[in-house]
């Protein structure tokens, strides 16, 4: 038997449908991705280990800032006569604590209609009509770490995604990856890559031949897992760097990712990702894992209908470098990124 949890309403069931296929829910109708048992026992076990330890270590925290607390209490009422401002520098310095980082890869947390309802707000605001999926915004799957885990290797793994790519476009269904000509260290790096791929269940099955030094690889034909290899990798990456930086700012936000809207004429256009920091404009990125350049007329029209200004419209492009991205901005009214600076190219809007 398999199982499957759904994000509209909840309900948790087996099924005997495959698992890495999607059926209805028994309840609301809505399309659930189904999941191995066994898999999906391993992952809510994974959550609540992530989320305990993160407990524990708020606990342990909040217990230090009260017994800091105290002791500053206490300093406070012996120095009050001899030194105020050593006192007070002193008191600034001990209780300055970093936030404690939270279990952003396993939560569904951001999933639901609450959390999308800032940025819903200012869409209405321009008289937009928006459709949200919220899980599209679900981390408790292994979408994300696997996108960070391609994100950061891109340059060792650019020519076989670009391969994937070709190979799930056209319903084929292994991948040989050669690596006899290969350093020893860029071998074992490519063998840890697309095991902990396959282990995250991107992949179906993982074989290295030692004798050979090959990886083969079949490949996972699960639709979601498929669109994930065809470009929304790079929205999954947007996503988890973007939750990561605005948590360490310790900033509220709203965030949301395949965002349909509609205009007044009945235009339509889907946001990859609206990030929203509070009491501030929303931030809209473009994610394109391969060639974009033909879409570059299309971000412009866009960026004008809404009246974004141009800091605020961004185009990740997986396959550009920082020298590139530069020029491209001095050339249109959009900003482009890549892959490695990223996080620096948003954090100013955050």
């Amino acid at each position: 038997m398999s199982i499957y949890r759904c994000n509209q309403c909840g309900t948790i069931a087996e099924t005997t449908q495959a698992h890495n296929t999607t059926a209805i829910c028994a309840k609301c109708q809505n399309n659930v991705q189904v999941y191995d048992t066994v898999f999906y026992i391993q992952a809510l076990l994974k959550q609540y280990f992530a989320v305990s330890k993160e407990l524990k270590a708020l606990k342990e925290n909040n217990a230090n800032i009260v017994e800091t607390n105290e002791s500053v209490k206490q300093s406070q009422q012996v120095a009050k006569t001899h030194n105020p401002q050593q006192n007070q520098a002193k008191t600034s310095k001990t209780t300055n604590k970093k936030p404690v980082q939270a279990a952003l890869n396993n939560t569904d947390f951001f999933a639901n209609k609450q959390q999308h309802d800032e940025i819903k707000k200012y869409l209405d605001s321009k008289n937009i009509v928006a459709t949200f999926d919220y899980s599209a915004v679900d981390m408790s799957g292994y979408f994300d770490e696997s996108a960070e885990l391609i994100g950061e290797n891109f340059s060792l793994l650019e020519k076989h995604l670009k391969t994937l790519r070709y190979l799930y476009s056209n319903n084929k269904q292994t991948l040989t990856i050669d690596c006899i000509n290969l350093p020893q260290q860029q071998t074992q790096k490519l063998q840890k890559i697309f095991k902990q791929l396959f282990e995250y269940t991107m992949f179906a099955k993982y074989i290295y031949h030692s004798n050979d030094k090959k990886i083969r690889l079949t490949l996972n034909m699960a639709e979601p897992v498929k669109k994930f290899f065809l470009g929304s990798w790079l929205e999954w990456f947007a996503l988890i760097k973007l939750l990561k930086e605005t948590h360490a700012q310790g900033k509220k936000f709203s965030i949301a990712r395949s965002v349909i809207i509609q205009h007044s004429n009945g235009d339509k256009h889907e946001f990859d990702i609206v990030f929203k920091p509070e009491n501030k404009m929303p931030i809209f990125i473009e994610c394109k894992s391969g060639e974009f350049r033909q879409h570059l007329d299309k971000f412009i029209r866009i960026c004008k209908k809404i009246n974004i200004p141009t800091k605020n419209w961004l185009v990740l492009a997986a396959e550009i470098d920082k020298a590139q991205a530069d020029a491209f901005e001095k050339m249109y009214p959009v900003r482009f990124c890549d892959l490695n600076h990223f996080v620096e190219k948003v954090k100013p809007l955050i």
